[in-house]
């Protein structure tokens, strides 16, 4: 016997398309979203659009998460006031 799946709104498809980046979705939320989207253009294109800003959070983040060797470059000697005062001139 099938399980009867009750349609879900554009609104509830945008909740369940983030919702399944974090794997959250029950098996009922899987065939409803799918559902959904099978029919309704507008939450393809959104989908899409979802799946490819989540594409590029997932580089950034990793760039994020790894050491660059041109943004860790440090200097090696932080001047303070001191270090300046020969360099301009006294009023």
């Amino acid at each position: 016997m099938t399980e009867i799946t009750s349609p879900i709104t554009c609104r509830d498809t945008t909740w369940l398309v983030s919702s399944a980046r974090d794997g959250q979705l029950t098996p009922q939320q899987a065939r409803q979203l799918a559902a959904h989207l099978a029919g309704c253009a507008a939450c393809q294109v959104a989908s899409r659009q979802f799946a490819q800003l989540f594409a590029q959070l997932d580089v950034l983040l990793a760039r994020d998460a790894r050491p660059d060797s041109a943004t860790d470059a440090r200097p090696a000697h932080i001047p303070d006031d001191d270090d300046h005062r020969d360099h301009y001139p006294r009023r």
